[in-house]
């Protein structure tokens, strides 16, 4: 409980430093909600919240990435997720090179596919397959503020600092859900 407040405490002062940083301020008040559960360091969230403010304003102002695309972002621990639809082979790549040049990324699992945006209908089943998945995880005592599960046509993508015993059952459960067609595990393993 003490860290969790000394890390609370601690995001909130970076917060007020970085008063003249308006990405900071508007991702910021997210950060520190998160920040007493989050397994990583501080500065990596605040970090991974303003770049995945910055990759979502640099995809919404870019030239070629228009109405016919659908991406989803994630950024967690200098990684970045894409998923979603694009119109062709080249600009998949396009979106990779242009992500690879934002300061703070070290990784980037591109998993855009090649086809026409998906429908609102299918986009909310998504959701739905994700939100029973954080629920099966909460219901077995799995600290879902660990981990990020984004789930795009049925496959479950999942990103995290967990333990190998943790990766697998959270694998596991992830799988056995109703629906899910495939499981991409993108985790790191936890200290």
């Amino acid at each position: 409980m003490k860290t969790r407040i000394t890390r609370l405490l601690a995001a909130i002062t970076i917060l007020l430093t970085l008063q003249g940083c308006a990405e900071a301020i508007v991702v910021g008040g997210a950060a520190v909600v998160i920040t007493a559960f989050d397994p990583r360091p501080m500065a990596t969230i605040v970090t991974d919240q303003i770049t995945d403010f910055r990759v979502g304003r640099l995809l919404k102002k870019d030239k070629y990435i228009g109405k016919d695309s659908h991406i989803n972002t994630l950024v967690y621990n200098d990684t970045l997720l894409l998923t979603g639809e694009v119109r062709s082979k080249w600009l998949k790549k396009y979106v990779s090179d242009i992500m690879s040049k934002i300061k703070d990324i070290k990784k980037i699992h591109n998993y855009l596919t090649v086809t026409k945006p998906s429908v609102q209908e299918s986009r909310n089943a998504d959701a739905t397959l994700t939100a029973q998945i954080v629920s099966l995880l909460s219901s077995r005592n799995i600290d879902d503020t660990e981990i990020r599960i984004v789930t795009e046509h049925k496959t479950v993508y999942i990103m995290g600092l967990v333990d190998k015993a943790t990766q697998e059952r959270i694998v596991k459960i992830a799988t056995s859900t109703r629906d899910v067609e495939k499981v991409v595990p993108l985790f790191e393993s936890a200290i």
